[in-house]
């Protein structure tokens, strides 16, 4: 019954949807059918006693025939051909073996040896199959840069003293790189991330799925490190495009670490405005950090402006426009060379961004007068990345690869100038208001902060209940920007403000603990009182079965003799 209904839950969404705690989860389905191995253990070591006992019948080796010809009917063309076979040959191995010593043809130390072989040519083949199916990563370049990047991180940690500061690695080996060395980042791929804090990484234009649990950094904007407090980067190999923002800081054989030049806080002084800022996931990433950057620092000129395309070339694809960004595209039949290619020319010196949106794409490569400067994979999720610095006649050039299988579809490609100027006079007004750590740790803050008028101070810290703000000593709302980020209403001058973060039930939960302690610890008081224990201990009959009845009788008449700790006393 139990295999039952996990086979129903399998494939029942609502079931599966209960399963994972109401949440779907992200590329491994059905986590729970663990519980499959586990009941199959148990149905196992009950075949085993039996096998003991010699209680095992031909309908059972009957039984066991016809299941493993279920199987592979029901498995046949659905699941791996190679794993189907392996499974129903040895399935029938061990039935026929099981009827050779059932009929007494096989010794019990020839069924054990035969079922050992059986058993370790099983392993051997899950193994083997489950490898092949999944791949394997060598030693030696996995992963291969580790002692730079180490080196970087222990220059960084020398010379940056402070409490706090976030840093980011270019190009990951896994989206939970900061585990692998350490250090404090924005990226993250779990199934407990947080889907507002996805939304508002993918609004700014970051690399982030709702869908896929994850959000991380693959190419950025000065905004976006602002906004997301990112103070280093690392890349293992080349350099940066974005010159604008990163400064070199250290080096280490072929990776370089790099300084934001528009670094801040985790805290800092903001316009009240910002408390309209409303995030748009799905929107234009540029014009949503226009709308943030202006709400922030009270400048109503655009932060990026959009650069139109100058010339678009398809090879091997039809190409056609359906406005702004936005374009239509069919390859070619038997084409598996399909590349679209897109020119912007330069008037006057400035630092171009673009976003790219291109689901069947395999490399976006970026060249700068045919020079080729970087390239990137947006096949999973798009991304703001830089185009690099460009002076008046120069021209950017931007190929996108499509896969072989690729048809038809839609790309979505932004490319945008950013003011230089605009972005320095914004970030004189936030740098001036930045919140200066006195205290850190994993669930609290303390800082100073000095505001220059009223407003707010933002925090690059995703709000969660457990949150708690105080402004002074004294208790402050919490403000939550974009349904997302924390920030504090403060008045002009000098402040001291306080977050310290006390998950949702932690309070009840240490008061269910003690409490429970203390129901032990008297109900322990209360057997140590009576000299025995509140409950009779319980023998299991298969043990009172296995003493034989002399003995048994024995234990009994000693029993019934045994004296009280009273009798014992007079």
């Amino acid at each position: 019954m139990v295999l039952a209904f996990l086979l129903i839950s399998c494939n029942c969404n609502v079931l599966n949807f209960i399963w994972h705690g109401f949440h779907f989860p992200n590329m491994l389905p059905y986590r729970f059918s663990f519980l499959f191995s586990f009941v199959l253990l148990v149905i196992g070591y009950r075949a085993f006693i039996l096998i003991l006992e010699e209680s095992m019948k031909m309908w059972d080796i009957l039984a066991m025939l016809l299941l493993s010809i279920a199987v592979f009917v029901v498995s046949y063309k659905v699941a791996d051909d190679q794993a189907v076979f392996w499974t129903s040959i040895t399935a029938l191995l061990y039935c026929f073996i099981f009827f050779l010593y059932i009929r007494k043809i096989f010794n019990r130390k020839l069924f054990w040896t035969t079922m050992t072989v059986v058993i370790c040519f099983e392993m051997f083949e899950n193994t083997r199959i489950g490898t092949e199916k999944v791949s394997t990563s060598d030693y030696v370049s996995y992963p291969s840069t580790i002692e730079s990047v180490s080196t970087l991180l222990d220059e960084i940690e020398t010379q940056d003293d402070s409490l706090f500061y976030r840093m980011e690695i270019s190009t990951t080996y896994t989206l939970n790189d900061l585990a692998l060395y350490g250090y404090n980042g924005l990226s993250q791929f779990s199934s407990m991330a947080n889907v507002s804090t996805t939304k508002w990484m993918r609004s700014l234009g970051l690399a982030a799925s709702e869908a896929g649990n994850r959000y991380y950094y693959a190419g950025s904007s000065p905004v976006t490190a602002m906004f997301t407090g990112l103070r280093y980067l690392i890349c293992r190999s080349g350099n940066t495009s974005d010159t604008l923002t990163w400064q070199t800081f250290a080096t280490a054989d072929n990776a370089t670490a790099y300084e934001n030049r528009y670094d801040l806080s985790v805290g800092f002084w903001t316009s009240a405005d910002l408390t309209e800022y409303i995030s748009y996931p799905d929107g234009n990433a540029f014009e949503n950090q226009n709308t943030l950057f202006q709400l922030a620092t009270v400048i109503d000129t655009p932060l990026f402006t959009a650069v139109e395309v100058d010339s678009v070339h398809g090879t091997d694809t039809i190409l056609s426009s359906n406005g702004y960004g936005s374009f239509s595209y069919t390859v070619e039949s038997g084409s598996d060379d399909a590349v679209m290619q897109f020119q912007y020319n330069c008037e006057e010196t400035s630092y171009l961004y673009a976003y790219v949106r291109a689901n069947d794409s395999t490399s976006v490569t970026v060249r700068q007068n045919g020079v080729e400067l970087n390239s990137y994979d947006v096949s999973r999720q798009p991304y703001i990345f830089p185009l690099g610095e460009y002076t008046a006649s120069d021209t950017a050039n931007i190929s996108i690869d499509l896969a072989d299988d690729a048809s038809s579809g839609v790309v979505i490609l932004y490319v945008y100038c950013l003011n230089a100027d605009v972005l320095d006079a914004g970030y004189e007004i936030l740098s001036q208001g930045q919140l200066t750590l006195t205290e850190f740790s994993d669930t609290a803050l303390s800082g100073m902060i000095t505001a220059q008028e009223d407003g707010l101070c933002y925090f690059s810290i995703p709000y969660d209940s457990g949150w708690h703000a105080q402004v002074d000593g004294v208790d402050a709302e919490i403000e939550v920007i974009g349904n997302v980020m924390i920030a504090v209403s403060v008045m002009e001058g000098m402040h001291t403000i306080t977050l310290r973060y006390i998950p949702k039930g932690f309070v009840t939960g240490v008061y269910i603990t003690i409490g429970s302690m203390a129901i032990l610890l008297a109900l322990w008081m209360i057997e140590r009182k009576r000299h025995k224990p509140l409950l009779p201990s319980i023998t299991s009959k298969k043990e009172e079965i296995m003493v034989a009845p002399d003995i048994q009788e024995s234990l009994e008449i000693l029993e019934s003799q045994k004296s009280t700790p009273e009798e014992t006393e007079l």
